[in-house]
């Protein structure tokens, strides 16, 4: 779990964040360059705010919460949070009792937790999550994050984030946990069916060997430069009955990707790149001359496989006439 108790949190400089957000506002010429900034601020920034806890410390993974704040009107609740000292202690969202077991502590946290919590927060009981209430008032919706995600993940190798910052990709790997221990066979094509859903919706890394020639360099950002490049994807092979299946593996993480036996491997001509897009770009790249069985996300920790049937069973690739 990535928070830290505040009496153990490393101080951090909350004024980028607030200038940032006021640029932005502001912003009477490029708004875009103001977003980007702001959203850079947003990301790199740490929160405090109040956790309701167990006392004996167990299961904190799962059993926590952070106290919530509502408008007057009650249409709506959201998780506060506070880039600073002064405005965690202005909160009126931490109660002064707590249930016999459980405990009340300020903590650190940073943006990718705030992202995943909410992302598996119940819709219809959080709404958002509200950055320093009583100040800047900044709501940010399960859209943002959305948006924020595809933002700094989609293009080549940024996936640094992609698993921490992306929703669907967030819940994707936490329904399939469940869905692992699930015995029901009922309940658990239903839990498929939210992964599907999920899986639609995701940022996803595909490995692929690029000539070093035909990249470039601007920005810290790196593109393709030659549009007749010769894309070599990163396949994997499986035998099954002596019939030898080629797949496609796509990666929700960072860390599923390290699991990939050379993930970053490079010569002097050639290097490894990480495409990142949703799965309908990539199928359609695939279908424009690849030759494949199956496509499976994260081979080597979740190994959800989708072979060619079942992506036409679910419209993912159209049948053949």
């Amino acid at each position: 779990m990535n928070y830290k108790p505040l009496k153990d949190a490393q101080a951090f400089n909350a004024s980028r964040w607030t200038e940032s957000l006021d640029t932005w506002k502001k912003a009477q010429g490029d708004k875009e360059v103001a977003y980007r900034a702001f959203i850079k601020n947003l990301t790199e920034s740490h929160y405090y705010g109040y956790m309701n806890l167990p006392e004996n410390g167990e299961n904190i993974d799962y059993d926590h919460s952070f106290f919530t704040i509502s408008p007057q009107d009650g249409s709506s609740n959201f998780i506060s949070v506070y880039t600073t000292m002064k405005e965690l202690e202005s909160s009126i969202a931490k109660p002064t009792e707590m249930a016999t077991g459980r405990k009340i502590e300020a903590v650190e946290v940073n943006y990718a937790f705030l992202a995943r919590e909410l992302t598996l927060a119940d819709t219809d009981q959080i709404d958002g999550i509200v950055i320093n209430p009583f100040t800047d008032d900044y709501i940010l919706t399960r859209e943002e994050i959305v948006n924020i995600s595809r933002r700094l993940c989609t293009g080549l190798n940024h996936t640094e984030d992609l698993g921490n910052f992306t929703p669907a990709n967030i819940f994707i790997k936490e329904v399939w946990k469940v869905i692992q221990n699930c015995n029901d066979d009922d309940q658990r094509a239903e839990l498929f069916s939210h992964v599907i859903d999920a899986i639609k919706d995701a940022s996803l890394a595909l490995p692929v060997v690029v000539k070093k020639a035909d990249l470039v360099v601007e920005d810290g950002e790196t593109y393709i430069d030659n549009p007749d490049t010769d894309l070599a994807i990163r396949m994997l092979s499986s035998e099954d009955r002596g019939d030898k299946a080629s797949i496609v593996p796509l990666f929700t993480s960072q860390e599923d990707i390290e699991t990939l036996d050379g993930w970053n491997a490079e010569d002097d001509e050639r290097t490894t790149l990480f495409m990142t897009s949703d799965i309908d770009t990539h199928i359609a790249g695939l279908n424009n001359g690849e030759d494949f069985d199956a496509l499976v996300i994260n081979p080597f920790t979740d190994n959800i496989v989708l072979t060619k049937e079942i992506l036409t069973g679910l419209g993912f690739i159209e049948g053949e006439e």
